[in-house]
């Protein structure tokens, strides 16, 4: 059980990443078109 949770909350913090690193992109080009 315990690798489960483990590869859960390698899973959640990668989701996390591509959120952030995604805004933050989004956020770059819409700079970039001002």
């Amino acid at each position: 059980m315990e690798k489960v949770s483990s590869g859960l909350d390698k899973f959640m913090l990668l989701a996390l990443i591509l959120v952030l690193s995604s805004a933050v992109t989004l956020d770059a080009s819409a700079n970039a078109e001002e």
